[in-house]
């Protein structure tokens, strides 16, 4: 019985650990987005996180977003740099005390997080941080960017 029991962990470890490999999850070497805030009004951020023992530079990097399920992305270029095992916070900007409606201010919570702020005015088709829940919002590096 004891065999038996081995013999089935060892087949279903085989396996779990060769599906993850196949998935992409047996190496994490590069950037990814880890959470996505889409809060009321324009509290909108995305978090990158950096699975990596490197200082990772972010010009090679851009958000993307294609809006309503368009082929087309609205990019922003990303610069500064995410500590290794260390998150790197992009947020729109939109700060101004002032700001009523479609400039309504971020929450002071969520200003204090940024690392980046980006896309002050929207002005298509660099509007990469304008996403709402049927939007799909990618992390782009040169060598994959459209």
């Amino acid at each position: 019985m004891k065999k038996q029991l081995l013999s089935i962990l060892s087949i279903l470890a085989f396996t779990v650990s060769s599906f993850a490999q196949s998935a992409g999850g047996g190496d994490c070497s590069d950037l990814f987005l880890s959470e996505y805030v889409e809060g009321w009004g324009n509290n909108k951020a995305v978090e990158i996180y950096n699975p990596t023992g490197n200082t990772i530079n972010l010009s090679n990097y851009r958000i993307a977003r294609y809006s309503n399920g368009s082929t087309s992305p609205s990019p922003v270029t990303l610069s500064g740099t995410v500590a290794p095992y260390g998150v790197f916070v992009v947020v729109l900007d939109k700060r101004d005390p002032n700001g009523v409606e479609l400039e309504e201010p971020i929450d002071s919570d969520l200003e204090i997080r940024a690392d980046l702020f980006v896309n002050p005015i929207f002005s298509p088709p660099t509007s990469a941080m304008y996403f709402n829940g049927n939007d799909a919002v990618a992390l782009l590096t040169l060598s994959n960017q459209v």
